[in-house]
């Protein structure tokens, strides 16, 4: 099981968090609490962080005790969602949320698998090992949401058709499926010993799974868009 330091985690974390966040409300500008999306994206993953430090399972193997954090964050969007009455929302964001979710895992699982291939585990772990795999996340995921921009409008307007439509649970069913089995095969593997070599196929698996989803939403929008 690959380990840092209690500094390069709450590092990781908080970045992560960030983008997660942003993602997930790429699509639902109007759920977005605040004025600014960034620091609404800032003050949720510091929260997150810290819930994520003091939690004594988050070091622990088992996914319910390290999931906490995870229960809480979705428990916090969803207590949101129903106080402002916007919970026709909740199967679609649901649904955005495992492919930001899986996006950011495989971008991160990528840089950090090349780290260790290029610098060796003992630096890809240290400090400034963090801090080079953060900035080069940072970057790739800017430039994602840069690259996304030009799909905004119609995914906007195909959830938008699709609320409340029985396609959509379906479409809910499938992607909470994946997530499932995607978390507990995770966990499997950051629990063997000298899990870093399965960070590639970890990886490989994430991206199958995002380029999948990515291109059955965008074929789907299509057919929505012709319709």
């Amino acid at each position: 099981m690959i380990t840092v330091s209690t500094l390069s985690f709450a590092l990781a974390d908080f970045s992560m968090v960030y983008w997660f966040i942003y993602f997930q409300y790429y699509w639902f500008s109007e759920l977005v609490v605040l004025k600014h999306i960034s620091l609404f994206c800032f003050l949720v993953a510091i929260g997150y962080t810290v819930v994520d430090l003091v939690n004594p399972f988050t070091f622990n193997s088992t996914p319910i005790g390290s999931a906490l954090p995870v229960i809480v964050l979705l428990g916090f969007e969803f207590f949101l969602l129903g106080m402002r009455h916007q919970t026709e929302y909740l199967p679609a964001f649901i649904d955005v949320s495992i492919l930001a979710y899986l996006l950011v895992e495989f971008i991160d699982l990528t840089v950090l698998a090349l780290m260790i291939w290029l610098a060796g585990t003992g630096f890809a772990t240290s400090l400034w090992g963090t801090l080079v795999e953060l900035v080069v996340n940072n970057i790739v995921l800017a430039l994602v949401a840069s690259g996304l921009w030009l799909t905004r409008a119609p995914m906007e307007n195909l959830i938008q058709s699709m609320l409340g439509r029985s396609t959509e649970y379906l479409f809910l069913a499938f992607m909470s499926a994946l997530a499932t089995v995607y978390i507990l095969f995770e966990y499997s593997l950051q629990s063997l010993n000298n899990s870093a070599q399965y960070l590639f196929f970890l990886g490989g698996i994430a991206g199958m799974l995002v380029v999948g989803l990515s291109l059955s939403t965008y074929m789907l929008m299509q057919t929505h868009l012709q319709a």
